[in-house]
């Protein structure tokens, strides 16, 4: 898969900007229940066995309706009635290479673009498996883009081409005033960003050991620090991707 990564990423974001809030920089709130993989431990070294999660947590049902209810740190209260977003890539990044910018692609990159339910997101999705690693990484990568025709699905989601995020959402004010907004940003849009690896787990070496990587995204948080009734649908759609991105998560099962 070939991403051009300066013509794909609007924002680079600096990995030592200030954590921001709502979400333990350690991921330590859990991402649902586990997938049923084989133990890392198990099986030969060199193996990489990446995993999508999210975490619930905050997440309210809406009676009769589909999606979840969230109330953001802003005071609104969003439904998101439908939603997708195409994980585009992950990877980790050797920890000779450069630092603080992700590649097109490497020998650890998931690539599988895998297109992603928001309102009815899954606890976790065995993604992709890499075999025949070698060295040492010291960060990790994500991008989110837009899908294409070789795009998978999760098993909930609709496959939009070429459609990086849809999101259809009713938004309540404090006020008890109620907006209705739909989104979908193209292919012009997409969001990447390096992520830490949890203290103490870095270097990760491939030499002795396969890992068992999970990447968990936050639902609770992507609507955090946007101003839901005056943002610009492209600005609010930008956000959200930052959001989703610079919150996300990886641990080590």
């Amino acid at each position: 898969m070939a991403l051009a990564w300066a013509a794909a990423c609007w924002a680079c974001e600096d990995p030592n900007a200030p954590e921001r809030p709502g979400v333990d920089a350690a991921g330590t709130d859990g991402a649902g229940t586990d997938a049923a993989l084989p133990d890392a431990a198990m099986e030969p070294p060199g193996r990489l066995r990446w995993t999508l999660a999210w975490d619930l947590t905050g997440l309210e049902p809406v009676e009769g309706a589909p999606g979840f209810s969230v109330v953001t740190n802003l005071g609104y209260q969003v439904h998101l009635r439908d939603g997708t977003v195409t994980t585009w890539d992950a990877s980790l990044l050797p920890c000779d290479g450069p630092k603080n910018h992700g590649p097109d692609t490497n020998e650890t990159s998931a690539d599988v673009a895998v297109v992603e339910s928001l309102h009815a997101p899954l606890p976790a999705l065995p993604w992709s498996v890499r075999e025949g690693l070698v060295g040492d990484y010291c960060q990790g990568h994500l991008v989110v883009a837009r899908a294409d025709r070789n795009s998978l699905s999760d098993g909930r989601a609709l496959v939009r081409d070429r459609i990086s995020l849809h999101l259809e959402l009713q938004v309540t004010s404090n006020s008890d005033a109620t907006w209705v907004r739909e989104v979908s940003l193209d292919a012009a849009f997409s969001y990447g960003a390096v992520l830490p690896l949890p203290v103490g787990l870095a270097p990760l070496s491939f030499t002795e050991r396969s890992i068992d990587l999970r990447l968990t995204r936050f639902a609770r948080t992507l609507f955090d620090d946007i101003d839901l009734t005056g943002s610009t649908d492209e600005n609010l759609g930008r956000d959200v991707l930052r959001n989703l991105v610079l919150d996300s998560r990886l641990t080590v099962d």
